[in-house]
């Protein structure tokens, strides 16, 4: 079974996610910030999907630890905004961050599945 550390701060958002990406087969890791998901090992992880704002950073912070920690493990950035409050575009620093995707919100459980699929997780 492929695991997932979903970080979201929203916890409605988190559980409903948590519950998409358990029925689609996947081990789920839930945390609601920066310092929860850093504890986490990345060693056994295939995948990071976070949210971009957090109460303690970034999400970007996140996957950019999570990816030195383990160069192979996919990454999805989410966000609700487009741009942070500097006015730099989200998906530019999803990608700067090392993640393979920016999915902007709402989105659907059918679309994050098949973008997770799409990394080969």
């Amino acid at each position: 079974m492929k695991k997932i550390l979903l970080v979201e701060d929203v916890p409605m958002v988190r559980c409903a996610l948590a519950e998409i990406l358990s029925h689609a087969g996947y081990e789920i890791i839930e945390t609601g910030n920066v310092a929860e998901a850093l504890a986490v090992p990345g060693a056994d992880l295939d995948a990071v999907v976070s949210d971009y704002e957090l109460p303690d950073g970034e999400g970007d912070q996140v996957i950019r630890e999570m990816k030195r920690r383990a160069p192979s493990l996919k990454a999805i950035l989410t966000s609700s905004l487009e741009y942070d409050a500097s006015g730099n575009a989200l998906c530019v620093i999803a990608a700067e961050a090392g993640a393979d995707m920016f999915l902007l919100k709402p989105f659907s459980g059918p679309i994050i599945i098949a973008q997770l699929r799409g990394l080969g997780v």
